[in-house]
């Protein structure tokens, strides 16, 4: 029933949750290449992986809102 009301709606939304998904995939491959060779400044990785994933979030919840 909700996918007849808004279709274009919540394919935005499962378009933007896939995208995003792709863009930390991405990021943590990059991040791990970074590791591997650097193990002086793991702390800082982990640091960086941190601020990804709560910018992730941040960004998907204002996609949310956006679209609702």
């Amino acid at each position: 029933m909700i996918w007849r009301e808004h279709p274009s709606e919540t394919s935005k939304s499962l378009i933007i949750s896939v995208y995003s998904l792709s863009v930390f995939r991405n990021l943590k491959l990059k991040l791990v290449e970074i590791k591997a060779p650097i193990t002086q400044i793991t702390p800082n990785v982990i640091k960086i992986e941190k601020t990804v994933i709560i910018t992730l979030l941040l960004y998907f919840i204002l996609a949310l809102c956006l679209l609702y």
